[in-house]
């Protein structure tokens, strides 16, 4: 077995590893004494990819948020405890608290800062995750919307440009639908 070490200390194996059903349990009680939050996954497929081949990014859990919530921790130690680059600690901390915080204060939930039990702030932090995932199919199906309104707008400035008689107020209504989705969108 080949390990490759790249930028930051991270390792990738040069191939994939066949193990037991022991020896995955085994490896995961390792990872877990050097990661706060390990998380397995099912997959079909394996990567034949290197990480370092392509650039890509993770999807964050709620522990992981959880733990960026945690202001006596340093950047770096919760780079080390997830594993994942000081940069991206350092961006999603950012992002995520001033997020959370306006979120959390609308949704008239106590402050963040004054929750001691891990597990109250976790629930809050999933509420969090499950609206923003629907805002995000949301603006999704808003924007396909938008993209069908466009098309119907371009297909009727042709037939103008091309002399044939149009509803005009057909246009303007597609216009101000338009108009209104982009509205909803932000």
């Amino acid at each position: 077995m080949m390990l490759l070490l790249g930028d930051f200390g991270h390792i990738d194996f040069d191939r994939p590893i066949k193990m037991n059903e022991k020896q995955i349990e085994k490896f995961i009680e390792f990872l877990k004494t050097v990661y706060s939050v390990v998380e397995t996954e099912q997959i079909i497929d394996t990567r034949t990819d290197r990480l370092g081949d392509k650039l890509f990014s993770s999807g964050w859990t709620a522990d992981e948020y959880t733990l960026l919530l945690d202001t006596s921790k340093m950047v770096e130690e919760i780079s080390e405890m997830l594993g994942r680059t000081y940069m991206s600690i350092n961006f999603k901390r950012g992002v995520f608290i001033s997020d959370f915080v306006v979120w959390n204060k609308k949704a008239g939930n106590p402050n963040i800062f004054e929750i001691k039990d891990k597990n109250e702030l976790k629930k809050f932090i999933k509420e969090y995750m499950d609206e923003n995932k629907k805002g995000i199919e949301s603006r999704r199906g808003i924007k396909k919307e938008i993209k069908k309104l466009e098309k119907q707008k371009e297909n009727l400035k042709d037939l103008i440009s091309e002399g044939i008689k149009v509803d005009r107020q057909k246009l303007s209504e597609i216009n101000n639908k338009i108009k209104k989705l982009e509205r909803d969108i932000d």
